[in-house]
């Protein structure tokens, strides 16, 4: 199979990562989804939350905005409710409502509903599994773990939209060969890690999270936040558990895992819960799409 990956400088990524705002959203297609979750919880707040754990674009732009030069807070709002609390409840419904109907009348068709199935479902079986692996480690908490597994894979998002036939081609090698997309990526100079890592500095997201989203396939090239970068790169791994289990226990694999005081019979439990949350992720797919 000829892929045909454009050879881009730093520069032509900077702006693609400029019309990266209309990011097209992965679960919720229309306001009928948005208002099924909503309508949901009676919280306003909860309600808010609930919506930004379910969808990567939403949470990406709403820490980008917690974190803009208008509110003081650059580079420094990690948690999903501090956003909440710091952008407010009523400024985040309408921002909501707005890339709703973006989403909906933008060109989505440059991203397949299989694209779309699959990049979803990696980030949220990603996020709840580095939230139960944070639960027994008291350096991150349950909350940034998720967010940081909800986020760690957006430059793969960014790939299918910006350039949707290499990313196409790309994953369908995967696929064929049964090896990870980033070794096929990295084959080609063109890497999701790369165009995640240029989008979260320019989208002024905090620091873990630049290092968790260009690092996650090499975690021992993190010069600082390495013992997060590891827990996502495992939670990463856990995600694609029924694609690549050869990854599963694999020696370095399982090196991350003694760094980060993971016992064997506990890797065994998160690779035995993971399948779990895969079969409730295809519920929520099924429902809302």
């Amino acid at each position: 199979m000829r892929v045909r990956v454009p050879v881009l400088t730093d520069k032509e990524i900077f702006r693609q990562i400029d019309q990266a705002r209309s990011l097209p959203l992965l679960l919720f297609h229309n306001l009928e989804d948005f208002l099924k979750v909503a309508q949901a919880e009676p919280n306003p707040s909860k309600q808010i939350e609930t919506i930004l754990r379910y969808d990567q674009v939403l949470l990406a732009k709403t820490l980008h905005l917690a974190n803009s030069a208008s509110f003081g807070r650059a580079g420094r709002v990690e948690s999903m409710s501090e956003a909440v609390d710091l952008v407010g409840i009523e400024y985040l419904k309408s921002f909501i409502l707005s890339s709703l109907l973006k989403s909906t009348f933008s060109a989505t068709e440059t991203m397949g509903f299989a694209q779309r199935e699959h990049l979803w479902k990696h980030s949220y079986i990603a996020a709840k599994a580095a939230a139960r692996m944070a639960e027994k480690r008291n350096w991150i908490s349950e909350e940034l773990a998720y967010s940081l597994g909800v986020l760690h894979n957006i430059g793969s998002t960014m790939m299918a939209f910006c350039f949707p036939e290499a990313h196409a081609c790309m994953q369908q090698l995967s696929f064929d060969r049964r090896i990870p997309l980033w070794y096929v990526e990295s084959s080609y100079g063109l890497t999701h890690t790369k165009l995640g890592g240029f989008l979260a500095i320019k989208w002024s997201l905090p620091e873990v999270f630049q290092l968790v989203i260009k690092f996650h396939h090499q975690p021992d090239k993190a010069d600082r936040f390495r013992p997060e970068v590891k827990l996502i790169a495992l939670a990463c791994i856990l995600a694609d558990g029924e694609i690549f289990p050869q990854l599963l226990r694999d020696n370095e694999t399982l090196s991350w895992c003694a760094d980060l005081y993971i016992t064997e019979s506990e890797w065994e439990q998160h690779i035995e819960s993971t399948r779990e949350l895969r079969a409730y992720s295809d519920q929520i797919w099924r429902m809302l799409s």
